[in-house]
């Protein structure tokens, strides 16, 4: 079976701009051509080009899929740093979490004495599902998770820090 570059496209969930992007950057290989010039895709074509968009979706640099395309043995490193990455990254986003819903749940304007002048500020307080409820439709998901705890929290610049 032979598929244009636009029926590959297709096929794989993809544009034919991403193709070519990867044919510039070696990713992909050209393929033959037919009698009037266009190119002629294959199944091996396919499964490479699914191989490409699964990494990439998972993270994996452009770069390091070209690595764990000429060297299989290459891909548990590479996903490991990719992996780490990620964790990285969630960490970083629940910090930012706890830090939007200590601002929630203080009701302290941003750029306050609680984020800015104090520095290192505590306090404690009970949190009530209700205050957040009628503060702003965007604390719902945080007043669900963070329903009937109570909080104690070091907050420099916005960000929680443990005790």
């Amino acid at each position: 079976m032979a598929w244009s570059t636009r029926e590959l496209a297709e096929l794989a969930g993809t544009t034919v701009n991403a193709i070519r992007h990867y044919h510039r950057i070696g990713l992909l290989d050209e393929p033959t051509r037919r009698y009037n010039g266009y190119k002629q895709y294959g199944v091996s074509d396919l499964k490479l080009l699914q191989r490409i968009r699964c990494l990439s979706e998972l993270g994996v640099p452009l770069t390091q899929i070209r690595e764990i395309c000429l060297d299989g043995a290459a891909a548990p490193d590479v996903l490991r740093q990719v992996d780490a990455g990620l964790a990285s990254e969630i960490e970083r986003l629940s910090k930012a979490r706890t830090g939007i819903a200590t601002i929630l749940l203080t009701r302290a304007p941003v750029g306050t004495d609680l984020l800015v002048h104090a520095g290192v500020v505590e306090h404690e307080h009970p949190y009530h599902p209700a205050q957040a409820a009628d503060a702003d439709d965007g604390s719902t998901p945080i007043a669900r998770e963070l329903s009937g705890r109570r909080c104690t929290k070091q907050v420099r610049c916005g960000r929680r820090r443990s005790r």
